[in-house]
């Protein structure tokens, strides 16, 4: 079975090392080799390789005129030949060696998704580089009981406990956006072509993190790039559903050849710093034009709008995003663990309104995937503890709707 994002994450009970490996390399502007300055690992060719994946296209004689900032970071992952996730962290500086401009890249390799803390401990060793960055790096950790085990709210495929968790990256970008942001999440649930472009690549890769995790408790199953690189530019136009990320100064320089895709209805491109939504001439631009209810579309905006002015902002807009798929998928609670899924019952149980979108939504990869993993796992799968939870709620508020409809009437002469 095609193993989605959350099944490639590095189970709990892993006793993994907190980190494979640990490089500080450099590599010239106007091009030329990367050269490693510092190796914190046993050498290994497809870790190196992994690495120097994060020095930016700027770097070589490729021609790509963007430049990373001061302290951008990198988030982006690999899968191995297991479909398990190696996530890659990395932090940028610039450095002015005589006449020559340097981007210096410093990277972490690591089997665990810990957004909220590896980009930070890089931008605090780039600063001030101590004599042992391994032990220096193992003592933040060991303060950080949670590294990289989701707590909080466990509303999403990935952690997204701190500053930098990619659904809080993507509710600060697209919190405002609600039309933008719904039809996203309607277009991954139909299985369509999506390039996320951003000025900044910190924002990039954790919003297209952000993108997969607001599926919960779907999981993503197809093609995903958080961060397309000008040599690799040509998968924009693949022909399976995808998640692809593109810096802006990449798109701008490949203009004419993303542009192309256009040519596809299912295509669509999402400027994440204003929030804008470009697809083909005729093709649907809404959550409401994909099929998505719309009832359900007016909750999800008015609890996005809510959302803003939360005390805690990115956890409200979890929430918000969670009960659009527990309003589609609460009825599979009535599905016996272990039972194969009979879609007519299920159908039976759903709003009237919400069944042709369903139909729909019951052919994907992505309905299919689920279906078979809960219904295997049940409540015995921890990772979907947050979505019972607020299906049961759901659920008992159908059923007591329908009691007061139901109950007789004494009506009087």
């Amino acid at each position: 079975m095609k193993q989605g994002i959350h099944s490639r994450l590095l189970p709990p009970e892993s006793c993994a090392s907190a980190f494979e490996a640990l490089y500080r390399l450099r590599r010239r502007l106007c091009g030329g080799p990367t050269s490693v300055v510092a190796a914190f690992s046993a050498v290994d060719d497809w870790r190196i390789r992994v690495v120097e994946y994060a020095l930016p296209d700027c770097c070589d004689s490729r021609g790509s005129d963007w430049q990373p900032e001061d302290g951008d970071t990198l988030c982006t992952a690999f899968t191995d030949i297991n479909s398990r996730f190696t996530f890659l962290f990395a932090v940028f500086t610039r450095l002015h060696v005589e006449a020559d401009c340097i981007v210096e890249c410093l990277a972490l390799v690591t089997r665990r998704p810990g957004f909220d803390i590896f980009p930070a401990l890089l931008r605090q060793l780039s600063s001030q580089w101590p004599v042992d960055p391994v032990l220096a790096i193992s003592q933040q950790l060991a303060a950080s009981a949670t590294m990289g085990q989701p707590t909080g709210h466990r509303d999403s495929q990935l952690p997204d406990t701190g500053r930098w968790g990619p659904v809080r990256e993507l509710s600060d970008r697209l919190g405002r956006s609600s039309d933008t942001l719904l039809y996203l999440l309607t277009a991954m649930l139909t299985e369509r072509k999506l390039l996320l472009v951003a000025r900044r690549l910190d924002r990039l890769t954790l919003c297209a993190f952000g993108c997969v995790s607001m599926l919960y408790p779907f999981s993503w199953e197809h093609v995903f790039a958080p961060s397309l690189s000008a040599a690799n530019i040509d998968h924009i136009g693949c022909l399976v559903p995808c998640v692809f990320g593109l810096v802006e100064a990449l798109y701008v320089t490949n203009r004419a050849k993303v542009d192309a895709n256009f040519a596809d209805r299912d295509f669509a491109l999402v400027n994440l710093d204003s929030g804008d939504l470009f697809v083909a001439d005729g093709a649907e631009a809404s959550a409401e034009q994909l099929g998505l209810p719309k009832r359900l579309v007016r909750a999800a905006k008015r609890s996005l709008s809510r959302s803003r002015s939360s005390s805690a902002p990115g956890d409200a807009f979890s929430q918000a995003l969670l009960r659009v798929t527990v309003e589609l998928l609460a009825p599979i609670r009535q599905q016996p663990a272990g039972s194969d899924f009979n879609l007519d019952a299920f159908l039976a149980a759903s709003p009237e309104s919400h069944r042709a979108f369903l139909r729909r939504l019951s052919g994907s990869q992505l309905f299919r995937e689920f279906v078979d993993r809960y219904l295997a796992a049940g409540t015995s799968e921890s990772h979907y503890e947050a979505f019972n939870r607020a299906a049961d709620r759901l659920l008992a508020s159908r059923q007591r709707k329908r009691a007061i409809v139901n109950l007789p009437r004494n009506i009087g002469r």
